[in-house]
């Protein structure tokens, strides 16, 4: 009776587990990101390596709009005096990496001639489900020989 019991307590579990660790994140994270966009703050860092800042620009208001569905994306945003536009597909994908003691997930946002970072909302667990704020990151973009570029934007969901 008792073995029973502990056969089919674990047999429950088991499931359980097994159903959450099913969760298609990218899916999630996509559906999340189909709409339209408006890019409230724009940020360029300028410097002699990918990872320094010796200046910085920043630009606030109503500087342009993403517009994705579940394949696409089209943009228009201004960078200072310079309108970045275009259309393209995009793939959006996830990795795990460890941060101080916690692994957390890591969003690429793929087009075909760029990549970018993308943090959903407070970077929580899961706060990349019903998103209503996104940062995409730029890295490392190399203007000449050791002057690179960072682009920072940071987007509201249109409602």
């Amino acid at each position: 009776m008792k073995k029973g019991r502990i056969i089919l307590q674990f047999l429950s579990l088991s499931t359980i587990v097994i159903l959450f660790s099913c969760i298609d994140h990218e899916s999630e994270a996509t559906h999340s990101l189909i709409g339209d966009w408006e890019v409230n703050e724009v940020m360029i860092t300028f410097g002699s390596s990918p990872s320094s800042q010796d200046s910085v620009l920043r630009f606030e208001g109503e500087l342009g709009n993403f517009s994705f569905d579940s394949n696409n994306v089209q943009f228009s945003f201004l960078e200072g005096n310079f309108k970045q536009q275009g259309e393209d597909e995009y793939e959006l994908t996830s990795s795990m990496e460890r941060m101080g003691f916690n692994r957390v997930r890591k969003w690429q946002l793929k087009l075909s001639d760029r990549e970018y970072e993308v943090e959903f909302d407070n970077r929580t667990r899961r706060s990349y489900v019903n998103a209503n704020r996104i940062t995409v990151i730029q890295q490392g973009v190399m203007l000449f020989p050791d002057i690179y570029s960072n682009l920072v934007l940071e987007m509201t969901k249109v409602e």
